[in-house]
C-alpha cells in the first residue's frame, strides 16, 4: 500500500498512524502501526508532492491518522479497508448476471465466499448468497441492487461497491445556451467597467 501525499506545505514532517479497527477489543484497535516520514521544505509556501510505502497490510479495516510532527495542524482521519477479494459481474440478459469472487492477489477464484447484494432505496431485501465450486453464482434480477460486496472467512473488510454491468441508452439533448464576450484589453482592475 502507498500514501500519496499531496500538495503538502508549512509542516517539517508528517506523521502517519494506522490501527486496525476491531469492536471486539477492549480499546477498539487490536494492531497499531506507526510511520514516519520527513519532508524538507526550503520555503513555506512551496507545495510537495510525496508518498510514503506502507508495505501490505494485513485484512481488515484500518483507521489513518495523518499530523505534522510538530502538532500544528489539526490531524486528519481516514478509514482504509484492505481485502484481497474482488467481485466480477457480466450480464447475461436483462434481468440476470454471472457474479464470480476473485482473488484479486492471485486471480484465482474463491469457491464458498459469500457475495452481499444491497437494494435499491425501498427495493427488497439484502440478498446474501454463496458462490458455487467454481467460485461463482448466476444472479436473476441483479437490476433490482447497486452495490455489492464479498466476505470469506477473516476477509471481511471489502468495502461495497456500485454495480456497473447493465446499460441503457439515454440520448442527452440539451441547448446549452453560451455568451462570449470579447475585449481590446486582456487585464481590467477591480472597479474598472466595460464600455
Amino acid at each position: 500500500v502507498t500514501l500519496h501525499l499531496n500538495e503538502v506545505r508549512n509542516v517539517k514532517g508528517v506523521k502517519v498512524t494506522l490501527k486496525r479497527v476491531n469492536k471486539k477489543a477492549k480499546t477498539g484497535f487490536d494492531m497499531v502501526r506507526n510511520y514516519e516520514k520527513t519532508i524538507r521544505i526550503s520555503n513555506e509556501y512551496e507545495e510537495i508532492n510525496d508518498s510514503l510505502s506502507l508495505g501490505r497490510l494485513p485484512l481488515g479495516t484500518w483507521k489513518i491518522t495523518m499530523a505534522d510532527t510538530e502538532g500544528k495542524t489539526k490531524a486528519d482521519n481516514a478509514e482504509l479497508y484492505v481485502s484481497d477479494l474482488m467481485p466480477v459481474y457480466i450480464p447475461l440478459n436483462d434481468n440476470s448476471a454471472y457474479i464470480a469472487v476473485v482473488n484479486a492477489v492471485t486471480g484465482h477464484p474463491v469457491p464458498g465466499a459469500t457475495v452481499h447484494l444491497l437494494p435499491r432505496k425501498g427495493g427488497r431485501m439484502d440478498q446474501v448468497v454463496k458462490t458455487n465450486s467454481t467460485g461463482g453464482i448466476i444472479m436473476p434480477s441483479v437490476k433490482e441492487y447497486y452495490r455489492i460486496y464479498a466476505t470469506n472467512g477473516d476477509d471481511t473488510a471489502m468495502k461495497p461497491q456500485p454495480i456497473h454491468c447493465f446499460y441503457t441508452y439515454n440520448k442527452a439533448e440539451e441547448v446549452q445556451k453560451r455568451c462570449n464576450i470579447y475585449t481590446d484589453r486582456a487585464i481590467y482592475r477591480p472597479g474598472q467597467t466595460v464600455k
